[in-house]
């Protein structure tokens, strides 16, 4: 999912987690390079393209773990472990990876750029366990939070989070609404994956409404799915 990249490089999969692990066994205690960091954002990456939750979940844990972090690689550690337990259906234990950033003490020490990313990934956890109410609380104040930062690389994602939210509240033209702001944002960054996220959206909010629009639309949605599922470093 769109919003939780960290960044881009060219790590493979294989080598960036059996390295990260490697390092995170005899350094314990000691804190985590940035490039090991960002290699190991890609690789749990590639075992979730994979289907592998599993894994992606032990390499996370075992990082928690062994390495001391700061306040906002561990933010970010937390969030793709709160993104992988959604991957496999454990809602309750995602969003309890990620209520202690409830606490405003705790969010105020994280960067403007973590924070949203954060509560972006909190508001989704409250979705999937049909708190809609607090869903869009939260999004609509990390929205604010992300155009008064200038931090418009993170709008799509929330964009597309509040479509969902809208969606599951059966407000089919509000969400329609927010997956086409969204799917401006995923254009401009070229983020296939996003873009394929909003034209779903798109797609089943139609479908909601028994329009004829939809099967149309999830053709053109699954197709660029299957672009961006072969493009390196899409999912993070």
């Amino acid at each position: 999912m769109s919003n939780l990249s960290r960044s881009a490089n060219q790590t493979s999969g294989s080598e960036s987690v059996s390295g990260s692990l490697m390092d995170a066994r005899s350094d314990r205690g000691r804190q985590i390079l940035p490039k090991t960091l960002d290699g190991l954002f890609l690789s749990v990456g590639q075992y979730l393209r994979e289907g592998q939750s599993s894994k992606a979940e032990k390499v996370l844990i075992d990082t928690i773990q062994k390495y001391d972090h700061g306040d906002d690689d561990l933010a970010n550690l937390k969030r793709l472990q709160a993104f992988t337990l959604e991957t496999i259906g454990r809602y309750k234990e995602s969003l309890e990876t990620l209520q202690p950033y409830e606490d405003e003490d705790m969010r105020t020490r994280l960067s403007k750029e973590t924070r949203v990313r954060v509560t972006t990934q909190l508001a989704i956890s409250y979705n999937n366990l049909g708190d809609h109410p607090k869903a869009v609380t939260l999004l609509k104040e990390t929205l604010e939070l992300a155009k008064e930062s200038e931090l418009n690389q993170l709008l799509g994602p929330i964009e597309i989070a509040l479509a969902r939210v809208y969606r599951k509240l059966n407000e089919c033209a509000i969400c329609r609404d927010y997956a086409e702001k969204s799917l401006a944002y995923f254009r401009e960054k070229g983020d296939w994956l996003g873009i394929s996220e909003a034209y779903r959206e798109i797609a089943l909010s139609h479908h909601q409404e028994g329009s004829q629009e939809a099967a149309g639309i999830v053709t053109v949605g699954t197709f660029i799915l299957r672009i961006a599922a072969k493009r390196p470093g899409q999912l993070l």
